[in-house]
């Protein structure tokens, strides 16, 4: 069959005519499973020319495996793309805590420690206990809006728009079972930092596509692990290069901004206030950068791209 295909191609392209469907779903099984492909250039224009002139093309994700660079590339590109809805995503998980460290005295008691001296909290506004469980709220919350990210970030990948109120629904719907999966992660990073350094990093590899486990595939806590590690096997070393290429971006990212922000002439506690506004405007990059190494997971393991597109193939039913 597939060297039928590949003859109706190079012929087709020849001609240079429209798309189908029916083309279309041929070039994806030439471009996906043909190995002459890679070897013959004017059969892998052929291929993709019908792809691209397909009309059905615009309503198919450009999914494909990338490298890790390709991978922070198209997650940087979606953040440009849909940067004002992360941004607002980010204030609505940070600003709450932000305020109630403010109010509650902590970054006065922060800004205002010296080095060598006993810190105390007696600065604090509100007694311990309260403070604590104001503070562990406030935490919670931060973090079923950071995994909105991921919702928001497989949209945008997969449909191109970004419904934030969908976002936040979907990550608040799941609340429970991401808490449980927060409290699962959290044991085996201590057990892996125990372990040494090495542990925790393998760790990071082999769980690194819980959460897209949960808000996307309703996985529950102890289940989404087991997808994670289904996902990242025989991948763990290039899952952890991605994901550690990720973050030092984002750490000197971080770190210029608030370089920056300590050269101006302000108060400690206003440089707090600060550097915690200029997290917002970079911080869903690594969320977003998992999100699509999840989807490069599937699609290398899953043939999550063919799934994709033979779904929007799939004709409507008759009226009846």
């Amino acid at each position: 069959m597939a060297a039928a295909v590949e003859a109706k191609l190079v012929r087709e392209a020849d001609a240079g005519g429209g798309g189908s469907a029916a083309c279309l779903a041929d070039a994806i099984v030439v471009l996906h499973h043909s190995p002459r492909v890679s070897q013959d250039p004017a059969l892998l224009s052929a291929a993709q020319r019908r792809f691209d002139q397909s009309p059905l093309r615009m309503s198919t994700p450009a999914l494909r495996a990338r490298t890790a660079f390709e991978i922070i590339d198209a997650a940087i590109q979606l953040f440009r793309q849909h940067y004002a809805t992360f941004v607002m995503l980010g204030a609505v998980g940070g600003v709450p805590l932000w305020i109630l460290l403010w109010t509650s005295g902590f970054l006065n008691m922060v800004g205002s420690f010296q080095p060598g001296a006993t810190p105390t909290l007696a600065a604090l506004n509100l007694n311990f206990v309260t403070f604590f469980l104001l503070f562990l709220g406030g935490y919670i919350w931060s973090y079923l809006v950071n995994c909105a990210f991921v919702v928001a970030a497989s949209d945008a990948y997969l449909v191109g728009t970004v419904d934030s109120v969908r976002a936040l629904r979907i990550a608040f719907a799941h609340g429970l079972t991401l808490i449980l999966a927060l409290v699962l992660w959290s044991v085996a990073t201590v057990i892996g930092a125990c372990l040494l350094f090495f542990p925790m990093f393998y760790v990071l590899a082999r769980y690194f596509g819980v959460l897209p486990a949960i808000v996307l595939e309703g996985k529950g806590p102890v289940e989404s692990f087991h997808r994670s590690r289904d996902l990242s096997k025989d991948y763990k070393w290039r899952i952890l290069g991605t994901v550690v290429l990720a973050f030092l971006m984002f750490a000197i990212v971080i770190g210029t901004l608030q370089a920056l922000v300590g050269l101006l002439p302000v108060p400690q506690t206003a440089r707090l206030l600060l550097n915690a506004v200029a997290q917002l405007f970079v911080q869903p990059i690594v969320t977003i950068v998992l999100t699509l190494l999840y989807y490069d997971q599937r699609i290398r393991k899953e043939g999550f791209d063919l799934e994709l597109l033979a779904q929007n193939l799939t004709p409507a039913p008759a009226p009846g």
